[in-house]
């Protein structure tokens, strides 16, 4: 398979480290007629971050990530945050770079 990733792309994403034969994960394309459980993530990839930790708490897990300060701005808390194509509720945001997505 081929693919064009744009340098917008490329630039925001994790393409840039890739080398030839590094694995990636490529994601089934939805059928017609076959029943969606959970969101529809779609948009665009406006930054990266780094997963500081993992905490399971009850049934649910909690992951801290860290992402650069120019896109704090945009990270508000109850809104929704696409990660590696799943939707995460941002349960926390705290005053540091640091943000609480559960």
């Amino acid at each position: 398979m081929e693919f064009y990733l744009s340098n917008e792309t490329v630039k925001r994403s994790k393409f840039k480290f890739l080398k030839i034969k590094d694995l990636i994960n490529l994601e089934l394309p939805l059928k017609y007629g076959q029943k969606v459980s959970g969101h529809i993530c779609q948009g665009h990839v406006d930054t990266t971050g780094k997963v500081l930790n993992v905490q399971k708490v009850d049934k649910s897990y909690v992951f801290n990530f860290e992402i650069n300060s120019k896109e704090r701005k945009n990270i508000i808390e109850k809104a929704s945050i696409c990660i590696n194509g799943i939707s995460l509720t941002i349960s926390k945001v705290t005053k540091k770079k640091v943000f609480k997505y559960g």
